[in-house]
């Protein structure tokens, strides 16, 4: 600085210009006096402009919790509306198979089970016929416009205003538009129309009623809603049910925050001392459980006024339940039909609640529990229904009519206060339990399997229904403790108890407690099988994986068999780079092509090849080595030069985080994004696949080796096909 420079740093960066007085290190300007009184005006400022915003101020948790209970009484019903149409799944996976995997194929779990019921309440609206005009707003890549038109032979408009990268037009009609901008009658070319969308986010959703009440053209809506946090109360269109209900407009920040606290798997100390406490206080008070329950009563109260506001012009609108809260926290839409329209057909009762019921026929509640060998937070549950429902879409026979992941809220849990993850499998368990037992994936990881005709509303009423005073029975119950409970009940049926054997028996009994969604009141799945016909004494080794089977090579019979345009028709020659070539031989014999072991060598030099004159070029190239993930990479990057092949496909196993110790999403969406941006010169059409073999941190690498032009610039890194990381049930 120079002689009688001010020595202020400006924002803590650099030196103030202005020249100092004698005797001062400072100027004018930055005076300690003239700075005090720079932030005193400052702060004025500051506290006017928040009070012409009108700042929310907390609101008090205890009153709020209050309001919400007190409103509870006057809710309209919500019907219960899970139906599994399997011809609609058959739709999704013609529409998805040939196609590059759309958002809702790699969450195939969540979104299949609400397509299949939003499709099949359309297919029976008394409107739906063919040749009627399907409008579908929000649609994003449009799967549920063209599964519905196609279910219903109806003509197909999809509106987004974004523009679509994958999209599935299946003989739609695709407009780019705001529904701001848009007249529902032209959507539909000025015929009559039916409006649907799912998860319409935010405020869009009322914007969407409004359009509907306007248009006449409009003969029937379902909507359903979503991301309740993003919208703001001038934009929700039950603001009077609301005020009558005792909400003030300072509430609905409260009533949002509540139903983002119900949408996560866990609640932390610092989500309630931080976090959420930002905007509602004494939340502290309250359990987990209790915050929960408040976050969905509150996401119930927003959709009653939304109903009423629907009810005001259209009043056969209803709010029906279309998946359990597992399958996603959004589970509530809205059906209206134009007044005078016929009434639609009585759909059969569900005799069970929380499980599908089959479209066209009765309640559906048969099946299979199947209880994985699956650390807590893992994804298994929903890979395992991923699975499931493409065994159901690409073979009817399978016997499986819908399969789901259950968040199974036990009063006897093994762990307290835990809830535990099953896989819901729903059909003919005679029809079942011999293709489930016989799959080779699922014998690694399936340790207990639960068949079950029926349900009992007590413990005993189940074991006077199921167990068999000849030939002995077991009783194997879900919790296990719930089997000592069992034989505790049956003391007051002596001539029950007799019969009841631990090694001795002819039939087998399973109970299996069943309280799903927040739900009160207890249930138990019961059933009663001939151990002739199932042993459970034998199920318990369908953890274990068979001690001849490489682990290694199971997860490539897994990507041919559940992928089979992994490879292309007529594949010939495929390349093994293995730290043990000989385990996918037989891999390699199933394919029936030849074996062509390649050797690499990793070094402070590079990776080199070793390839014979007779071995280069190959159809298929399989990478199974026990390294790092940054050398993996290395080996196919340098793959299509080693290979002299620009088009041959490659399978590779690797590790995404090798150093993790536990289960990080952000890891592993890092990681993703690593390798894409490594392989995006080398490999095109890049895929990640999350196998039922892989464990949490591994994944199989499938793609195209090419090779870049000499100077040629690099292209964009090529996005991943399969968006695997299942973080959360958002939607």
């Amino acid at each position: 600085p120079f002689e009688g420079q001010c020595q202020h740093m400006v924002r803590g960066k650099k030196r103030c210009r202005r020249a100092a007085e004698a005797g001062v290190s400072v100027c004018e300007v930055h005076s300690e006096r003239e700075l005090k009184r720079q932030k005193v005006i400052r702060e004025e400022r500051r506290a006017a402009s928040l009070k012409s915003m009108g700042k929310p101020q907390k609101a008090d948790g205890a009153r709020i919790a209050e309001m919400l209970r007190g409103a509870a009484p006057s809710l309209t019903a919500v019907e219960d509306g899970l139906v599994a149409d399997p011809e609609a799944g058959a739709i999704f996976e013609h529409l998805c198979g040939d196609a590059k995997a759309v958002w809702q194929q790699s969450k195939r779990a969540w979104h299949e089970p609400q397509i299949e019921t939003l499709a099949a309440h359309i297919r029976a609206l008394p409107h739906i016929t063919p040749g009627t005009n399907l409008v579908e707003l929000g649609a994003g890549k449009g799967l549920l416009g063209c599964i519905a038109g196609r279910l219903c032979g109806c003509n197909v408009a999809l509106l987004d205003r974004r523009e679509v990268s994958g999209e599935i037009i299946d003989g739609a009609v695709r407009i780019q538009a705001d529904l701001e901008d848009c007249r529902l009658d032209d959507l539909a070319g000025g015929g009559a129309c039916v409006v649907l969308a799912k998860h319409f986010c935010g405020g869009a959703t009322d914007l969407a009623l409004r359009r509907i009440q306007e248009t006449e053209q409009v003969r029937a809506a379902v909507v359903a809603p979503c991301c309740h946090p993003k919208m703001t109360y001038d934009q929700y269109c039950g603001k009077e049910y609301l005020e009558a209900a005792g909400f003030a407009a300072g509430d609905f920040p409260a009533l949002l925050t509540l139903i983002e606290m119900s949408r996560t798997r866990t609640l932390r100390r610092h989500d309630l001392s931080a976090g959420f406490a930002k905007k509602i206080s004494g939340l502290a008070a309250f359990s987990q459980e209790e915050l929960f329950a408040l976050g969905r009563l509150a996401r119930r109260v927003l959709e009653e006024g939304r109903l009423r506001f629907l009810r005001g012009t259209w009043p056969s609108a209803r709010l029906i339940n279309y998946a359990p809260h597992s399958v996603t926290p959004d589970n509530l839409f809205l059906m209206a039909e134009r007044p005078g329209a016929p009434a639609p057909p009585p759909q059969p009762a569900v005799r069970l609640k929380g499980m599908y019921r089959l479209a066209g026929e009765g309640s559906g509640a048969t099946g299979v529990l199947l209880h994985l060998s699956s650390q807590p937070l893992s994804d298994l549950p929903v890979r395992v229904v991923e699975h499931l429902l493409e065994m159901r879409d690409r073979d009817p026979s399978a016997g499986i009519a819908v399969a789901w992941v259950a968040d199974v809220r036990l009063h006897r849990p093994v762990v307290d206060g835990a809830s535990t993850e099953l896989v819901v499998v729903q059909g003919d368990p005679v029809a079942l339990l011999p293709r489930l037992r016989t799959d080779p994936f699922l014998e690694r990881i399936v340790d207990k399997a639960f068949p079950f005709t029926g349900s009992a509303p007590s413990l005993l009423e189940a074991l006077e229904r199921h167990v068999a005073v000849e030939g002995g029975t077991r009783i194997i119950g879900y919790p296990k403790a719930l089997e000592a409970e069992a034989v505790a009940a049956l003391h007051a049926r002596p001539h029950l108890l007799d019969a009841v054997h631990p090694t001795k028996f002819a039939t087998a009994v399973t109970v299996v407690e069943w309280r799903v969604d927040m739900a009160d009141d207890v249930e138990y799945l019961c059933a009663a099988v001939p151990v002739s016909f199932w042993d459970p004494r034998k199920w318990p080794s369908l953890g274990a994986a068979p001690p001849s089977d490489d682990r290694g090579a199971a997860r490539f019979k897994e990507v041919f068999s559940r992928c089979p345009k992994a490879f292309p028709e007529g594949c010939r020659r495929v390349g093994i780079v293995a730290s043990a070539p000989d385990s996918l031989a037989p891999v390699v014999a199933l394919l029936g092509a030849e074996a062509v072991p390649l050797t690499v060598t990793l070094g402070a030099g590079g990776v080199a090849w070793t390839v014979s004159a007779d071995a280069a070029p190959v159809d298929c190239l399989l990478v199974h080595l026990d390294e790092q993930r940054d050398d993996i990479l290395k080996v196919l990057c340098t793959a299509p030069a080693a290979l002299a092949g620009a088009h041959s496909k490659f399978l590779c196993t690797i590790k995404l985080c090798p150093n993790a110790r536990s289960f990080n999403p952000a890891a592993l969406k890092h990681a993703h994004a690593k390798i894409a941006s490594d392989l995006c010169d080398h490999v095109a059409d890049l895929q990640v696949l999350h196998l039922l073999c892989d464990r949490e941190n591994e994944r199989m690498l499938g793609g195209v080796l090419r090779r870049r032009a000499p100077g040629s610039a690099g292209p964009v890194p090529p996005a991943l096909r399969y968006g695997d990381v299942h973080s959360d049930h958002t939607h």
